[in-house]
């Protein structure tokens, strides 16, 4: 071999072995920010209470664990404080010993033009040419992802009229069931004459954010008492299991059930918080 193609080999070595030396590193946090094993992380993966996220950087990946419900506790004045904020956006009457239930959406439409105007948009982006990969039980699988197809009008108000009865037969089971008050809260959306009659609709719901669903990763729903206690929820919940935080005042089992799903049998769980997997059986879920 000539001293010159000798010295481009080791040159280009030189340069590739660093990489393949270090490469990117993989660490696994658990939901109390902890540094965690592959294995007792995916085994946490599987349990109902917790969700799993993967962040990716030039030279780290960083698996996640995160949790899917939260309970916590304000004071009363607080919860006035919300009652009031949503009397006001809501422009509705709630008394003070009732229990506030809000599910939140980023963005809401109703017109056929926001719904096209949307549409454009993810038209446009990038990642409907590409592919993403997934890890299924610690193994990445690629997935396509394709590009949603635009429906004609008919198509879009009869699937948008299906999809809104939903929260609106919701909010009148548990209002009628329970001394209760539903809102559909949401960031964006368009003019009020557009969104949908029967759900009590509440715009830019202000502290309601950041002072709960911010407390978990996507947090979805509030159940808020007049006591002050409350329950975060980013992940349904079968109706049958959710009526018992309504029915009982005192939380102790739900509580104590989540640490024991924490923490003890993560695969089946306890109480409320078990897989809402069930074999031949209806499953209704509101929230």
């Amino acid at each position: 071999m000539h001293a010159n193609s000798c010295f481009k080999v080791l040159f280009i070595g030189f340069f590739i072995l660093p990489f393949f030396s270090f490469g990117q590193k993989e660490v696994f946090i658990d939901e109390a920010e902890k540094e965690i094993d592959s294995v007792n992380f995916y085994k946490k993966c599987d349990a109902r209470v917790f969700g799993c996220l993967e962040y990716k950087t030039d030279s780290l990946i960083v698996n996640k664990i995160y949790n899917r419900f939260k309970f916590g506790k304000i004071s009363k004045e607080e919860y006035n404080q919300v009652r009031l904020l949503l009397i006001k956006k809501g422009d509705t009457e709630i008394s003070p010993d009732q229990i506030l239930v809000i599910e939140h959406t980023d963005t809401i439409g109703g017109s056929y033009a926001s719904y096209l105007k949307n549409m454009n948009k993810l038209g446009n982006k990038e990642q409907y040419r590409k592919t993403s990969t997934v890890k299924v039980n610690g193994k990445p699988i690629k997935t396509k992802i394709t590009k949603p197809k635009v429906k004609s009008e008919k198509a879009y108000n009869k699937s948008y009229l299906a999809l809104m009865k939903r929260p609106a037969k919701c909010a009148k089971k548990f209002e009628k069931k329970f001394d209760a008050r539903v809102f559909m809260t949401y960031n964006y959306g368009e003019d009020k004459k557009h969104l949908f009659k029967g759900i009590n609709w509440v715009e830019y719901p202000g502290i309601i954010i950041p002072k709960f669903l911010n407390q978990i990763h996507k947090g979805h729903y509030l159940i808020l008492k007049p006591d002050g206690e409350y329950f975060v929820a980013s992940t349904l919940i079968r109706d049958v299991n959710l009526e018992e935080l309504f029915k009982n005042s005192d939380w102790t089992k739900h509580k104590n059930d989540l640490i024991k799903s924490k923490t003890q049998d993560l695969m089946h769980g306890y109480g409320i918080f078990r897989p809402s997997v069930v074999v031949n059986q209806n499953l209704n879920f509101c929230f």
